[in-house]
């Protein structure tokens, strides 16, 4: 078996406040550098989808009429459709699909008024009843519940520091620089 030497995969390392300093000058710039990048390629990919938008308004204003007409046509003739549920021409397919059921309260009905309903005509197995964790609430009232009480219930409370670097991409001084 060879000896296998771990090298370090950041070759930066800072050691002083100077050092930091430019370094967040440096990151600064190349975020700056970034944003102007990114500004030039959002223009670039606004001009082409302005390119193309006509065209495809045109392209739609053909395809809708079309479509219309071979839905109606398809609604007046179901008996084309007896054998399946589309055609099949050299061209392409038409037919209908069968979505997945789902439930629509009627006219005059709310989700609320469905649920009191279920209620009134026994049919109480289709009315869930969750239960769970009120984490806002115990956050909120982490002060007032004792530790060991928390510990018992199976909870603590966690705090978590992340670091961060916040560069002032709006100040004259930031340089803008290319990416080292």
């Amino acid at each position: 078996m060879k000896n296998r030497i771990k090298l370090n995969t950041n070759p930066f390392t800072i050691q002083t406040l100077a050092e930091a300093e430019t370094a967040v000058a440096d990151l600064t710039g190349a975020m700056l550098y970034r944003r102007e990048l990114e500004t030039q390629r959002d223009a670039r990919l606004l001009e082409v989808r302005t390119d193309y938008d006509h065209t495809f308004k045109e392209i739609d204003a053909r395809i809708g009429p079309k479509l219309a007409a071979l839905h109606e046509w398809a609604g007046a003739n179901p008996a084309a459709f007896k054998a399946r549920k589309s055609i099949e021409f050299a061209a392409g397919t038409l037919g209908f699909r069968t979505g997945t059921p789902r439930l629509k309260a009627l006219k005059g009905f709310t989700w609320d008024a469905v649920l009191r309903s279920l209620r009134a005509v026994g049919l109480n197995e289709f009315i869930r009843m969750k239960e769970e964790v009120d984490k806002e609430a115990i956050i909120a009232a982490r002060r007032e519940i004792p530790d060991e009480t928390m510990k018992k219930a199976g909870l603590t409370l966690v705090q978590e520091e992340t670091f961060y670097v916040e560069p002032a991409l709006t100040t004259p001084q930031a340089t803008l620089r290319k990416a080292a």
